[in-house]
């Protein structure tokens, strides 16, 4: 598991970054670990600001999505089955209009087969380099068991017609069995790109069921050690400042892969509030 998330990652940082030369160099590598650290950036940086996360324990969330999906279009918590052509599958929700989505969430999330992360384990995933230089990532006293589990919202994938162009436009860039099969049958929904660019991705949407309150919150700042010379490390900065509350939750997540700071290429990910984006009515509530 460890090592599909590594590739995927490390998939989905390089396509946000600028291509660079190739070193030409095949010597063995001197640099040792001793080396990495100390070259690690420590410049200090704030916190994000405590951004609101917190939707509800069961209600009715709308936001933003892809303009793309037909207005109407059926959409569903997690990943449906493939089934036959021109069967009936109920969804959760709708495309609204043009970019905007409607979904129900439930009091608590299906069963997804896995163990829920703990919330410490879940924002560890988005910088699981080593070794690392600063590592401060906490939550408060009493609520490190506190889990989460996280639901992606999908919908048929529009047009699987390559040469339309939408398939495309939809996929995952991240995904990668997208380069050699055909279009997926179901895309996301959300989490939704606010900004997808080759040095900056700003996503917001990422669905959390939490099982208690948390407060998570610190920065892990690593280095990735196989290189041959110090000039080609990679530098990974995670800065995160989420408060959590029992029930769903909304997260926004934004990588820029172009700093220009220190000694190494710096790539930072900010994991903060998404709830701002968007607007929930709670069951029960005219």
């Amino acid at each position: 598991m460890r090592l599909v998330l590594l590739l995927a990652v490390t998939a989905f940082l390089t396509a946000c970054r600028p291509e660079e030369p190739v070193p030409e160099t095949t010597a063995p590598s001197t640099v040792t670990e001793a080396d990495l650290l100390a070259a690690i950036d420590r410049t200090p940086h704030p916190l994000p600001d405590l951004r609101p996360t917190v939707l509800g324990e069961a209600g009715t969330l709308a936001g933003p999505t892809s303009p793309l999906f037909p207005v109407g279009q059926a959409v569903f918590l997690g990943w449906p089955s493939p089934s036959p052509a021109g069967s009936a599958v109920s969804g959760a929700g709708r495309i609204l209009e043009p970019g905007r989505v409607e979904v129900h969430l439930p009091p608590e999330p299906g069963p997804s087969g896995r163990e829920r992360p703990t919330a410490l384990e879940w924002v560890r995933e988005f910088n699981i380099f080593e070794p690392c230089a600063v590592d401060t990532l906490r939550v408060d006293s009493g609520q490190e068991d506190v889990r989460l589990a996280r639901v992606e919202v999908t919908t048929r994938n529009p047009e699987l017609n390559v040469a339309s162009g939408v398939g495309d436009a939809l996929a995952d860039p991240t995904d990668l069995r997208f380069a050699t099969e055909p279009p997926p049958e179901f895309v996301n929904v959300l989490p939704h790109a606010l900004t997808e660019t080759r040095a900056v991705s700003d996503r917001t949407g990422f669905l959390l069921h939490a099982d208690g309150d948390v407060w998570v919150r610190g920065e892990r700042r690593c280095v990735f050690p196989y290189v041959a010379r110090l000039e080609d490390a990679d530098q990974y900065n995670l800065f995160v400042n989420l408060k959590l509350r029992r029930g769903w939750n909304v997260v926004r997540v934004r990588l820029d892969g172009g700093v220009p700071r220190g000694r190494l290429k710096i790539t930072e990910l900010v994991v903060t509030g998404g709830a701002a984006s968007f607007s929930f009515q709670p069951d029960g509530r005219p």
